[in-house]
């Protein structure tokens, strides 16, 4: 799920961030190690779950979860990220972290030795962005473009980019780091004015609890 997005006046040019997929024997999982195509023990997953409203990213709803076949050995290698409180909000500029393996500039691929990377992005208030967004379109600003279950983060030169979909954006509150968003698409590479969206984690957390209930 999830594009980087060229908006041209009023046509939408979507290149997407990675490909649809739908069978879960097709994905694994890595773990510990930072560096794509190191040899490591892959994860495989046993189930996809898409939220039910998702049609396409514009809509929304643009949120999966993955079931693991196996359980997770929790190291200091390997530490999970917690959901947040239905009562954070995340405010306009909260410094936060995205990290992925995309393209590190348009159509440039990350190179060898394929690290992971990270950039520190603030919060942009979903006005302001989707104001962005408006800029160069004739949608009229009642269209909303960026959607409440949608949120912003990023500057200029430094964001999201193609092949980072699904990534997580964290911020650390209170010195525990909570999952703000899911990756989900963007005005190409952190372009001028096109904060890169994410899905909004608080938005689908009665959702995610059907299948990650909270621990005693």
């Amino acid at each position: 799920m999830g594009d980087v997005v060229d908006w041209t006046g009023e046509k939408r040019e979507a290149a997407p961030l990675s490909r649809e997929v739908n069978d879960a024997r097709s994905l694994r999982v890595q773990l510990r190690v930072q560096h794509l195509y190191y040899h490591d023990k892959l994860l495989p997953v046993s189930r996809i779950l898409t939220h039910p409203k998702y049609y396409t990213f514009w809509n929304g709803a643009d949120i999966a979860l993955l079931k693991l076949k196996d359980p997770v050995n929790i190291s200091s290698h390997v530490k999970v990220v917690t959901l947040p409180p239905a009562s954070e909000t995340f405010p306009s500029g909260t410094v936060c972290w995205v990290t992925g393996w995309g393209d590190v500039d348009n159509g440039v691929p990350l190179p060898p030795p394929f690290p992971l990377m990270q950039v520190k992005v603030p919060i942009v208030e979903n006005g302001i962005c989707d104001t962005n967004y408006h800029t160069g379109l004739s949608t009229g600003d009642n269209v909303q473009i960026v959607r409440d279950d949608m949120m912003c983060a990023g500057i200029t030169n430094k964001g999201v980019c193609q092949g980072d979909s699904g990534g997580p954006l964290v911020c650390k509150v209170n010195n525990t780091w909570l999952q703000a968003g899911v990756v989900s698409w963007g005005k190409r590479c952190a372009q001028p004015n096109g904060p890169g969206v994410y899905t909004r984690v608080t938005y689908y957390l009665e959702w995610i609890r059907q299948y990650v209930p909270k621990k005693p």
